[in-house]
């Protein structure tokens, strides 16, 4: 059908019972001698939520349902005038009236705009309709995602609450968070922790936050930046391999186990209105391991990373003709390190090495030979 005529006022964009869904939307303003614009952003199916842009959103030649839309002023216009609007969805029809930037429509749900309604208010003026359902879904959603120990990629969630991993899962080596939705402004910060080099930096917005090569992640924090962090609490806990599910905590707080050879394999991560109830207990939420002991983990021929393992237990395999071609070796609960060397083939004695290096080679096929 392509681009319809204009219309004004209130009046209908679109079609209604016709099952024809909206691909992109215009709207320009009209105020000689005033400043002032409208901008608007989309949602769209296969690509999720736009810039903002000034008179349009949506995509045009790629059949892209249009399914949600953010629209505001700008200028003398915003100052003057509130501009409200509604969505006409597929499957449901007309919802409530948003206003000045809040989403209309829905997204995760597979249904496009059929048609809207615009119009402009005076501020502080009374609403043209109901405001109570503007929007279906998940204003902002998070999205984590993990990569294991041993390589492989443990999926993805999205949603106001996020859920990777778990009991049996394998151990995370590496994560990933981000939010979209709605709220424009703002970031998601994260960092990890593991048993040999501490705490790593911060990364945001989708970077990977990775422990140290073939390490576990240990404990994670988190935490939201601008709008967002106006917006919403960020809370989560992570499954332990040894301890099962944490407590809860929030906006920056260490989340996970200091100590022992376990390691993280499961991570709940919600959004929460600012200043609301946690989503669960927040009793030990970051376990600190009490004692002295040792930490060694192998990395071993045709197996790769092993799970890290304690005080007098085996780090590598037994009867099963693997070499023995890396080693971590990391103390606990005391100020003091372990130095390693090791003897490899083709290579000979390695360097003494402690803390976040290993001993030995990774992807080589060289084994230990003595240490």
């Amino acid at each position: 059908m392509g681009w319809m005529s204009p219309v004004g006022g209130g009046s209908v964009a679109g079609t209604t019972g016709r099952g024809l869904p909206m691909e992109a939307l215009e709207a320009q303003l009209g105020w000689y001698g005033h400043s002032g614009s409208i901008e608007l952003r989309g949602h769209v199916s296969n690509v999720g939520w736009q810039q903002w842009s000034e008179g349009r959103c949506g995509t045009t030649g790629k059949s892209q349902r249009l399914e949600a839309v953010q629209i505001r002023l700008t200028g003398e216009a915003a100052e003057k005038y509130d501009i409200w609007y509604c969505a006409h969805v597929s499957g449901i029809g007309w919802l409530d009236w948003a206003c000045n930037g809040a989403a209309a429509g829905s997204a995760g749900k597979g249904r496009a705009i059929e048609a809207v309604k615009v119009i402009l208010v005076e501020k502080g003026g009374a609403a043209p309709g109901s405001s109570d359902k503007v929007f279906i879904g998940d204003p902002d959603a998070v999205t984590v995602s993990g990569s294991a120990v041993s390589g492989e990629g443990l999926g993805s969630s999205s949603g106001q609450k996020a859920t990777i991993g778990g009991k049996g899962a394998k151990l995370l080596s590496s994560i990933a968070l981000s939010v979209a939705g709605q709220t424009d402004d703002g970031s998601i910060s994260y960092a990890v922790m593991d048993a040999y080099s501490g705490w790593g930096a911060s990364v945001s917005d989708g970077g990977a936050a990775k422990a140290v090569s073939g390490a576990p992640i240990k404990a994670i924090k988190m935490s939201l930046s601008g709008q967002l962090a106006a917006n919403y609490d960020i809370w989560y806990r992570v499954y332990d391999s040894g301890n099962g599910w944490t407590g809860w905590t929030s906006n920056g707080q260490a989340c996970g186990v200091s100590g022992g050879s376990s390691g993280l394999c499961g991570i709940d991560v919600v959004l929460v209105g600012k200043g609301q109830s946690s989503p669960g207990s927040t009793a030990n939420a970051f376990i600190e391991a009490s004692g002295i002991g040792l930490i060694s983990q192998a990395h071993v021929a045709s197996a790769g990373w092993l799970a890290p393992v304690g005080n007098g237990e085996t780090a590598g395999q037994t009867g099963m003709s693997r070499s023995l071609q890396a080693l971590y070796v990391s103390t606990q609960g005391i100020d003091a390190s372990v130095e390693v060397s090791a003897h490899v083939a083709n290579i000979g004695w390695q360097p003494y090495v402690s803390g976040a290096s290993y001993a030995g080679t990774v992807g080589k096929g060289l084994a230990i030979q003595a240490v």
